[in-house]
């Protein structure tokens, strides 16, 4: 068990030190070229959905007052029944 948790750590560790030397000596154009083709992918991602999801031209269906159900009144809850007391027991 601890040779495991050991190699999890280490390989985290190696992981964290290999991340920012990456971002240490990575030189800055090529990251801002990165962003830049990252962002471009996203937004052409977003306007391809938004074509696919745009609402059609047709006029939306309104309901006029003639067309529209009449309105129900309002429930009434019934009322509980009396509670009685229980009988009381007599004494022997």
């Amino acid at each position: 068990m601890a040779r495991v948790i050991s190699t999890i750590v280490t390989a985290a560790v190696a992981g964290a030190i290999g991340f920012g030397l990456g971002v240490y000596a990575a030189p800055n154009e090529n990251v801002v070229k990165l962003r830049e083709a990252i962002e471009s992918g996203v937004e052409s991602l977003k306007d391809s959905l938004k074509k696919d999801n745009a609402p059609t031209t047709e006029a939306p269906l309104v309901e006029t007052p003639a067309e529209a159900p009449p309105e129900a009144p309002p429930a009434v809850a019934p009322e509980p029944a009396p509670i009685e007391p229980p009988a009381a027991v007599a004494p022997e």
